[in-house]
């Protein structure tokens, strides 16, 4: 007895059919294991159909019946469909979403599906990043396409899964289409502050030496500090206007820092801080490279940061 029947989406030779087959017939080994009639024995079995690409599942009577045991045997298939879209598909999609919509190189598409996945498995872009990501996650994903699978098995029993993905699964493509719109801002974003970081080590390599010294305190609680050769701070405002003239824009206060070392022009950069992986660190050490050096805890350390690192109110 024919209960179901999927044509799979071609991919290589057998377009994972293999392994899909493989979970298929664990989730009805699962079902037989469940249930007052336990038994080894499967209430159905998938295989291979004749046909290429197809996968049969059949009924295995009399112990199967389907009031008792359709809701196991749709569950099941859902389940392993959704993880085979999910897992085996998922790049694919993205990369026709971000070729029908953007026009980019073959180097640039893979950085943003490189984003892209990372958005989709919600971890960050970049490191240090706050904003949140839109995707939920691989398994939420494939819990919604499951639950819609298992809707369909309950009115039909062929599945021809190209065509269900193209046009049954409008959240799921929504939701790998707010995937690749953020990637492509992220991506833009990092190749503008790229290309900002070389700017400012170009200005920075053209420029003659004013100082000898300047010391950067960076606490997370109070922000950052600049002090010169002898330890007196530097006046962020008045000098942090390089920057400003550079690239004609209102700055933060973070950018008033790199505004007043680019000013400062020291031959060497000593930067104080117990995160050296903080963001505005590792700006400071892409803009100046070879004059920075991190103080991992020096003897004067701990009195500094006590007295502000020139006695100031802290």
């Amino acid at each position: 007895m024919e209960l179901l029947v999927v044509e799979l989406i071609e991919k290589g030779e057998d377009g994972g059919a293999a392994l899909l087959l493989e979970r298929l017939n664990e989730h009805a080994a699962l079902a037989a294991s469940q249930g007052s009639a336990a038994s080894e024995e499967p209430l159905w079995s998938w295989g291979l159909a004749e046909e290429a690409g197809r996968l049969r599942c059949t009924a295995n009577l009399p112990r199967f019946r389907l009031g008792e045991h359709g809701g196991l045997l749709y569950e099941g298939a859902a389940s392993a469909l959704s993880d085979y879209i999910v897992d085996r598909h998922e790049g694919d999609l993205v990369r026709q979403i971000i070729r029908k919509h953007y026009r980019y190189s073959r180097e640039e598409e893979l950085a943003v599906e490189r984003c892209c996945r990372l958005v989709l498995s919600g971890e960050q872009w970049s490191a240090g990043e706050e904003a949140d990501a839109p995707g939920s996650g691989r398994s939420l994903r494939s819990s919604r396409i499951a639950a819609e699978l298992r809707d369909y098995f309950e009115e039909n029993a062929s599945l021809h899964l190209q065509g269900y993905v193209t046009f049954r699964l409008h959240g799921y493509w929504q939701e790998l289409r707010d995937a690749a719109e953020y990637a492509v801002e992220e991506y833009v974003m990092d190749k503008q502050y790229q290309e900002f970081i070389s700017l400012l080590k170009y200005y920075v390599a053209s420029q003659p030496s004013r100082r000898s010294l300047v010391h950067v305190l960076h606490e997370p609680e109070r922000g950052i500090r600049l002090l010169d050769e002898s330890r007196e701070p530097l006046d962020i405002r008045s000098e942090g206007k390089a920057l400003a003239e550079l690239v004609d824009a209102e700055l933060n206060m973070e950018d008033m820092v790199l505004s007043s070392l680019i000013a400062a022009a020291p031959a060497s950069i000593r930067i104080h801080t117990s995160d050296p992986e903080h963001q505005v660190v590792r700006t400071i050490r892409s803009i100046f490279d070879s004059r920075i050096g991190i103080c991992g805890g020096c003897p004067d350390c701990a009195e500094e940061r006590r007295e502000g690192l020139g006695g100031g109110e802290p």
